[in-house]
């Protein structure tokens, strides 16, 4: 039993012998063979890192949209006016917005990469980023026809006949080396008006 490990140790030390280490051109293929496989790795985590900021900023993009259509609708629809200078990029409207008895007015708009609303065209504050533009639809009911007719601001009375007006908010914003373009739209029945 003891001779077959020395002549073991014996073949190993002579295997061993022989070699005297890594070859220059070895150790250039296993560098670069580590280059290869380092950047390959280094591609994998960026894109993960990338596609995760992304997956991020669309979901706060949906988050934000949802709250600002949430509180835009929600004001439109007690609104007692529209007023005859609201247009297609800005809505003017009228009401007891805080229930308190009180008549308003708010203003929306988009300016700047923000959706704006305020009390004057003079008192405008910054209130949701990242929208590009904001488009509000005006439309009355044909109750002779069951149809919903599309008005146009500026013509003659079209604010006192506003029965719907929907909303559509661009958003865009800047998200891991893109830049994300999404919309969301909300539509909202007046109840107030005359």
């Amino acid at each position: 039993m003891g001779g077959k490990k020395v002549l073991l140790r014996r073949a190993m030390t002579k295997a061993w012998r022989g070699q005297e280490g890594f070859t220059l051109a070895e150790l250039l293929v296993f560098v670069g063979v580590m280059i290869i496989m380092l950047i390959g790795i280094g591609t994998m985590i960026r894109s993960g890192a990338q596609g995760s900021n992304i997956s991020h900023a669309l979901s706060r993009i949906e988050e934000t949209a949802a709250e600002a259509l949430e509180t835009m609708t929600r004001q439109i629809r007690v609104c007692t006016s529209v007023n005859p200078n609201s247009t297609a990029s800005r809505l003017i409207v009228s009401g007891d917005f805080q229930g308190s008895g009180t008549t308003s007015t708010i203003i929306f708009d988009a300016f700047g990469g923000y959706l704006r609303r305020g009390s004057s065209p003079d008192a405008m504050s910054e209130w949701v980023e990242g929208v590009s533009s904001v488009t509000f639809d005006y439309y009355y009911y044909d109750t002779s026809g069951g149809t919903w007719t599309r008005l146009v601001p500026g013509s003659q009375n079209w604010n006192t006949m506003v029965k719907r007006i929907d909303v559509v908010l661009q958003f865009s914003k800047p998200a891991g080396g893109i830049t994300l373009e999404r919309s969301y739209k909300g539509s909202v029945m007046l109840r107030n008006m005359m």
